[in-house]
């Protein structure tokens, strides 16, 4: 297994060469103009590497290839994060809070941020299946591709992070301990009560929403005036992100993830959420924006401290984004306890 890993190692940075060139005509599409509010941002402003992993066929039929952005990708005595995105977004919504996570503990941990299958920069045969088990059998294998066999001697200490659908990814990967060393696990703004309307709310903002837009720079307005980011800084990383140069209109954007094509997906982020965050093994954090969320289970199970909670009363759904400092700041005292804790 090991000797596989390794045998890997030429299509990860193969595939980051080939990316060369794409990266530098997208800088050139991104580099908007300065005094504008709403001109893009560069990756290169919030991570430190990104490249392009390839997943082997003997783990997955369908030839995915991930982006991923990383700090510290080469410090293998690090633990790592894991900020894993909501549905419809990128891996760059927690763009943001990774640059704040390097300002608190840049020294001490490796951050690891990927596109999710049909979303992004990454690519596959299979862009549609966004079950929850596909998604966390893509974390499981990216893990196990980039760091080795899944035995605790070589895989390093993980703490998942997920927002929304990332909340149950993280959350089945942990209840299932489908990787070794996941010391903790944190999920953002995603809860099981509520489900119908949940999916109801989701379809309704996928089908109302602009399908085009001229500029960048009208995308990450959109982005900010329709509430869904209130972080204008942070819109201007993520929502370039999400969209793509139309097919048909070359000097439009459309949006990249197909998400009304998952729909018949979406009911697995929430199916027993609750049972499956309360037993999971590793210690677990909950972020909401609103307390008027957690329903009686998670109410009964908080009073007998089976997790720790927060609330982020001043952000809208996307708390990573919203409140980036905050969220750092969150998630790395639940770190620190975590050490603190350990044997």
């Amino acid at each position: 297994m090991t000797a596989g890993k390794y045998s890997h190692e030429s299509n990860i940075q193969d595939a980051s060469k080939r990316a060369t060139t794409m990266e530098a005509t997208k800088l050139k599409s991104m580099s908007g103009d300065g005094n504008d509010p709403y001109s893009p941002l560069d990756w290169t402003g919030f991570f430190e590497t990104k490249r392009y992993v390839t997943i082997p066929s003997e783990s997955d039929d369908s030839a995915i290839t991930f982006c991923v952005y990383e700090t510290n990708q080469g410090r293998m005595d690090l633990p790592v994060v894991i900020l894993h995105h909501g549905a419809g977004h990128c891996a760059l919504s927690f763009a943001a809070t990774a640059k704040e996570l390097q300002k608190l503990i840049g020294d001490q941990i490796r951050i690891l941020c990927y596109d999710v299958r049909g979303h992004g920069e990454t690519t596959s045969d299979d862009q549609l299946n966004l079950h929850v088990h596909r998604l966390a059998s893509d974390l499981q294998n990216i893990l196990v591709t980039l760091y080795g066999p899944s035995i605790e001697p070589t895989m390093p200490k993980l703490f998942l992070v997920g927002h929304s659908m990332g909340g149950s990814v993280v959350t089945e990967c942990a209840t299932r301990a489908m990787v070794p060393n996941i010391r903790g696990i944190a999920v953002l703004d995603m809860m099981e009560r509520n489900m119908a309307m949940a999916i109801l709310n989701i379809k309704l903002w996928y089908e109302q929403r602009p399908q085009v837009f001229d500029s960048l720079q009208q995308v990450i307005r959109f982005g900010v005036e329709s509430g869904t980011v209130r972080n204008v800084q942070s819109a201007r990383i993520s929502f370039p992100g999400m969209v793509t140069c139309s097919a048909s209109q070359p000097s439009t954007y459309t949006w990249r993830a197909d998400m009304l094509a998952s729909e018949s997906f979406w009911p697995t982020w929430f199916d027993n959420q609750n049972q499956k965050f309360l037993t999971a093994a590793p210690k677990k954090l909950l972020i909401l924006a609103s307390h008027g969320q957690l329903d009686d289970e998670m109410k009964a199970a908080l009073d007998q401290e089976k997790y720790q909670f927060s609330i982020f009363a001043e952000s809208g759904h996307a708390v990573q984004e919203d409140e980036p400092a905050k969220m750092a700041s969150e998630l790395v005292a639940f770190w620190n306890n975590l050490q603190d804790s350990s044997p």
